[in-house]
């Protein structure tokens, strides 16, 4: 990995957040978009994978950030008074929510023992044992996620006095 010292691993690091901002933003614009139409009898399927694709996105980027959270947000801002609490809150929430599970079971693992694709009552349970009722619960709570992620991502910014387009 590149030293965190040099301008290209902060730039890096900004890029990757900027990737997770922007998946958690489109699975949740798909999100609205699906449950919109969920009842119509001709959407019914691709809403039905359309939403557990929006959710397998937003479990398998908070997944990520986990990742990022073990092995690069200490190197990203060294400095412990510097680090903003809204990263803490991401990794907490993705744990307390079981998202790496979530994850791996919709997203990640073909076969999980000796089940595979799970079903609509399985998509369910992963919803409520994150803590949500609804898939409209699930939507509204990824606008926080999203607004934490960017505070993240400034935090690398300001720490390293970027500037210019980090896209």
């Amino acid at each position: 990995m590149a030293d965190a010292r040099t301008k290209t691993y902060p730039t890096r690091i900004t890029r990757v957040l900027n990737d997770f901002i922007g998946h958690v933003h489109a699975a949740r614009c798909s999100q609205a978009i699906w449950l919109r139409v969920h009842d119509d009898p001709r959407y019914r399927i691709a809403a039905k994978y359309g939403l557990q694709a929006a959710f397998g996105v937003i479990a398998l980027t908070l997944r990520k950030f986990e990742d990022f959270y073990a092995e690069d947000f200490h190197r990203a801002i060294p400095d412990k008074s510097k680090r903003p609490a809204e990263a803490k809150w991401l990794l907490q929430e993705s744990q307390k929510r079981h998202l790496r599970d979530a994850a791996n079971k919709l997203i990640a693992h073909y076969k999980d023992r000796s089940r595979q694709i799970p079903s609509a009552s399985e998509i369910e349970k992963l919803i409520e044992r994150g803590g949500w009722s609804t898939e409209e619960e699930l939507m509204e709570w990824a606008g926080p996620v999203i607004e934490r992620l960017e505070a993240v991502r400034d935090a690398v910014v300001a720490y390293h006095g970027l500037t210019g387009p980090l896209e």
